[in-house]
């Protein structure tokens, strides 16, 4: 009986340990999709910034 409770204690180990890994992956995966996220949104607003002045411009004359 002892081995086989020592036994469920490596399982419940090795699968906290397969979860921490699958965790730290998803965990850099989206940092990395945030990081383009922010990307996105600072390209949008510079073209976003660039389209209205030439527009702005283009009123004018």
């Amino acid at each position: 009986m002892e081995i086989s409770h020592k036994l469920e204690t490596y399982r419940q180990e090795k699968e906290k340990k397969k979860k921490k890994k699958e965790n730290e992956k998803k965990l850099e995966e989206l940092a990395k999709l945030s990081k383009q996220v922010v990307a996105l949104s600072t390209n949008r607003r510079a073209i976003g910034e660039k389209g209205l002045s030439s527009l702005r411009s283009s009123k004018r004359s």
